[in-house]
C-alpha cells in the first residue's frame, strides 16, 4: 500500500503511452526467489521492518535486520568467525567485508524492541551497521582496502 501511489501512476503510464516513464524493476515481487515469498517468517518480519522504516531516512549502505539467516553457503561459519560482516540478497548471506577487530554475528530480529520483544543488546553486527550510515563513504571503505592490501601480500 505504501508504493500504491507511484504504483498506480507508472500503471496509467503504461496503460496510456505503453510502457512505464521509470524503472519498475524495484515494485515487482518477481525478483525475490520463492524460497523468500513463500516463507512466512520471511514475510512477516520484512514487511515488518519495511513499515518500520517507511519514514526513516535512507542510507545507502544499510542493511536490513529482518529475516537474515535464510540462505547460507558452505564457509559461512568460517568467514563469520573470521570478522566477516555479511549483507543480504534475495535471501542470501553474501560476504560484504570483513571487520578485523572481532566477528560480529547476526542475531534474530528483535522488532526493535516493540511487541513485548526484547532489543538486542551489545548487537556488534548492528553498532557496526549504524556506523555505516552516511552519504560518504562508509567506515567498512578503509577497512575494505586494508583486507584488500593483507590478501596481496599473502599472495
Amino acid at each position: 500500500m505504501m508504493l500504491s501511489g507511484g504504483a498506480g501512476w507508472q500503471l496509467a503510464e503504461w496503460i496510456v503511452n505503453g510502457r512505464p516513464t521509470i524503472d519498475m524493476y524495484s515494485f515487482d515481487i518477481r525478483r525475490f526467489p520463492s524460497s523468500v515469498t513463500d516463507n512466512q517468517k520471511w514475510i512477516k518480519e520484512r514487511s515488518h521492518e519495511a513499515y518500520a522504516k517507511n519514514y526513516a531516512m535512507y542510507f545507502p549502505h544499510d542493511e536490513p535486520l529482518a529475516s537474515r539467516g535464510l540462505r547460507k553457503d558452505a564457509l559461512h561459519k568460517v568467514l563469520e568467525d573470521a570478522g566477516c560482516l555479511y549483507q543480504e540478497r534475495h535471501g542470501w548471506e553474501r560476504p560484504g567485508w570483513f571487520n578485523l577487530e572481532s566477528p560480529a554475528p547476526l542475531k534474530p530480529y528483535d522488532y526493535y524492541g516493540y511487541y513485548g520483544i526484547e532489543a538486542n543488546k551489545d548487537y556488534a553486527y548492528g553498532k557496526l551497521l549504524s556506523d555505516e550510515y552516511t552519504y560518504d563513504f562508509p567506515k567498512h571503505h578503509d577497512k575494505v582496502k586494508t583486507t584488500l592490501l593483507y590478501l596481496i601480500v599473502l599472495k
